[in-house]
């Protein structure tokens, strides 16, 4: 587990700012999961309507991430380490 204080998750992502204020406390950790077929993981959040924050986008550091939220407002990160 990491974690993180209210007010650097803020700088660091500001589009969190409001949601941190939606939920109780305790709600604001992220649960990051290391995964495979990431495209077909990104396809059935859509299909079930889930709140996606950032979506699957590769980054430079070598890792695929989609960010959402689950039905009860915890942040969700899934991730894939992309094959050289």
């Amino acid at each position: 587990m990491v974690f993180v204080e209210q007010e650097a998750m803020i700088r660091e992502h500001p589009r969190m700012e409001d949601r941190m204020t939606m939920f109780p406390k305790g709600v604001g950790m992220s649960l990051h999961f290391r995964v495979t077929n990431i495209e077909d993981i990104a396809d059935a959040l859509d299909e079930e309507g889930l709140e996606v924050l950032y979506p699957l986008t590769q980054h430079p550091f070598g890792v695929k991430e989609v960010w959402c939220f689950d039905p009860d407002g915890y942040l969700v990160v899934v991730e894939e380490p992309v094959k050289k």
